[in-house]
Parts: structure tokens; sequence; C-alpha cells
């Protein structure tokens, strides 16, 4: 919303899978018609935006009105150009796209030992961002790296199969959904599906309303707690990815539901295969916490008659797959001697 003259309008951006601001524009007369004209009375593109893979700006006749510049470009970040710095602003360092670099070192430099500390994305612009000015993250990997790939409620991640064939249109629906993830939209949409999805369990819905209540209503201190368990969750979640992968495990997906002989569904945290035989495997980062309802009805049946994926699946893992009798190793943190 852009206020000027003390009336105001929406102003609209189309942006590129990296975030890149591409056209600004704005339907100054209301009608639901953006007009494209060389007469500046009656054109509404606002701004046109093109750039070399470091950002640089293109010079050509782009389409543009006399009104303001929308400042939010490379990246969506916020271009400053006093004093004719012509500098973005990612949040721990500027940027200069002319030479492609930061102006300051990495804060976090000592963890990426093999680039230089004023690289930017590790020199992969294409297919990447520098994430706040700290590191590089694949746009492709963005929503699996923050939240994993989601295919619940409205707001989703793309599909393997978006990604492969889509690339640009897949990399523009994980930035979406990672934005809106971050706001904490997301996790309003997930807990609105499980309220009304028929098949979650009781507890499963339970949680989801708790969720709700303090994602919506406060709840800071609980809020927080469980912001951090999950956080937790996640960086040992990661720990036992790396440690899958060093004990020779290949086609390794997580997040995966499978659904038990009488019907009960719960979802593992990876899938793999080793020595040709499938592996699931369940993270608890805590040492004491239990397993849910629905993991202790369904982990012993698995075990006994196998399973079967419910939902898109994962990988080589698609939906509908059938899972083999496999026991589902539950891994916890080793205790301090």
């Amino acid at each position: 919303m852009y206020y000027e003259g003390g009336t105001g309008r929406y102003e609209y951006n189309i942006r590129d899978h990296l975030g890149n601001t591409r056209l600004t524009f704005t339907d100054k007369d209301g009608d639901g018609t953006i007009e494209v004209s060389s007469d500046p009375e009656v054109n509404e593109i606002l701004q046109e935006n093109h750039y070399y893979p470091f950002g640089m700006a293109m010079d050509g006749q782009w389409m543009a009105n006399a009104g303001r510049e929308d400042k939010y470009q490379y990246n969506g970040k916020e271009l400053h150009d006093d004093f004719g710095l012509g500098w973005y602003a990612y949040g721990a360092r500027f940027y200069d796209p002319v030479i492609g670099r930061f102006t300051g070192v990495d804060p976090i430099a000592d963890r990426f030992p093999w680039v230089s500390t004023y690289n930017y994305a590790e020199n992969e612009p294409v297919g990447s961002i520098d994430l706040h000015g700290l590191q590089r993250v694949k746009v492709s990997e963005l929503a699996e790296k923050f939240a994993g790939n989601d295919d619940k409620g409205l707001i989703t991640t793309a599909t393997p199969k978006e990604r492969d064939n889509h690339p640009v249109r897949a990399g523009i629906k994980d930035a979406s959904f990672v934005l809106l993830s971050m706001m904490g939209i997301n996790a309003i949409d997930n807990s609105i599906a499980t309220l009304r999805d028929p098949s979650a369990s009781t507890s499963e819905k339970i949680a989801a309303g708790f969720d709700l209540f303090t994602t919506t209503k406060g709840g800071k201190g609980k809020a927080s707690q469980l912001k951090a368990n999950k956080k937790a969750g996640k960086a040992f979640e990661e720990k036992v990815r790396e440690q899958l992968k060093a004990d020779g495990h290949t086609d390794i997906v997580e997040q995966v539901t499978i659904k038990a002989k009488d019907g009960t569904k719960t979802r593992v945290d990876f899938l793999s295969t080793k020595e040709g035989q499938i592996q699931a495997t369940e993270a608890k980062a805590s040492s004491t916490a239990p397993l849910t309802k629905n993991q202790s009805k369904a982990h012993p049946q698995i075990n006994n008659t196998g399973g079967v994926i419910v939902g898109k699946g994962k990988g080589k893992f698609s939906g509908g797959t059938n899972i083999p009798p496999t026991s589902v190793n539950v891994v916890r943190p080793k205790k301090d001697n």
C-alpha cells in the first residue's frame, strides 16, 4: 500500500524464482485492467527491472512511470543509493552488485572455509541466494531447509515433479512457502488443515488446536518453548540424516506417512535403503520423549506386516508404495558418560 497526497493505492510486484522484483504495477483508475502506454498519465506499469546474474541492473528502455521508485529489487532486498553507492541491505551486511561481493566479512565465515569471506551465494547466483548475507541457500532447497516438504493445507511446497519439469515456477512456489512459513501463516494453515482432516487422530487435532491458539492468540511462553523444541528437533534430525549417509544409507527422504494394516497412520522422519532393504528411522531429540499414540500403535504393525505410503510420498517412495515388514529404528541422543 502506497500513500500519496492523502490517498492510498495498492502496488503489486511480480518476482522471479530468486525473489527479484521484475515488474511493479498498480491500477490507478480502479477499472480492473492494467494499462500499458507510453503516456505516463495512462501507463500503470510503475517499474520494470532486469538484472545481470550477480544483481547489477541492466540498462535499457524498460517500462516505467514517473512515480515513486520501488527500492526493493534484487532478491527483494532494499537498494541504498545514497551517495551513489547502489548497495543492497541484506541484514547482516551490505552487498555491492557491481562487483558481486559483500562489503564486509561474513560473520559466520568460519563455517565456510572453502570460499571467500566476501562471496555472494558461493558464486552461484542463478539458482541460489545468500540468506540475510550469511550463507548460500539453493532456491530449490529453501522449503526443505526451513520447514521440510509440506503437502498439507493450501500453502504447500513444490512437488519433486514440479521441480524437475517447471523449476522456475517451483522455485517461486517454494520461496513463497518459506516466506509464509516465516510469517507464521503456514503454521495456521497446517493447523486448520489438521482440524478439518477426518483421518487425523484426536491427539493430532488437540495439538493442532493448541498450535493455532498459540499462533493467533499469544501464549508467548509456551509458543517460544514449542519453537525452541522444534528447532532442537530439526537440528537433531539433521545429525541423524548425516549419520544415515555415513552408514551407507541411500535414497534418503524425510517426513513420509505410512499407513499400518489396521489403518493407523504415522509419519516417520526418514525412509531410506541400505543393502537393498528399506529402512525406517524416527529421530527423537529428547532421550525421554515418548512415542505418540499413533507411533506406539503403528510401529509394531509395520515391524510385523509392513505398511503402505499414503499421500504423494517422497523421492523413490511414491504414494501407494508397499513397505515390507520393517523395524522402525528410534534414534535418541546418546547420554554423556
